[in-house]
Order: structure tokens, then C-alpha cells, then sequence
């Protein structure tokens, strides 16, 4: 088994693990599934924009 570090903001960690623990899942878990879908998909497995604003 590999290891996989991620440095992220305390805050955005916090409310991930929240919402993680609140779906039964833990932050392994969960990231364990976005590379699985990725894997199967092929492609990031949720859409991508470009935040752009009108000026």
C-alpha cells in the first residue's frame, strides 16, 4: 500500500472530515474513492470551469 500527502487549509480539512464522517467514510476512504473513479472514468469525476466574472 502507498502513501499519498496532500497539504490543505486546517479549515478545508475540517469540513471535509466532517462531511466525510457524516456520509459513514473517513478521509482515506474518501480519497480512495475519487482516484477509483478517476481510475474508471478516465477524466476528474466532477466538471471543471474556469471561474471567470464578467468586468
Amino acid at each position: 500500500m502507498a502513501t499519498v500527502m496532500v497539504r490543505v487549509d486546517e479549515k478545508l480539512k475540517k469540513e471535509a472530515t466532517d462531511l466525510f464522517n457524516s456520509l459513514g467514510l473517513d478521509m482515506s476512504q474518501a480519497v480512495r474513492m475519487f482516484l477509483i473513479q478517476a481510475v474508471e472514468t478516465q477524466s476528474i469525476p466532477f466538471e471543471i470551469k474556469l471561474n471567470t466574472k464578467l468586468k
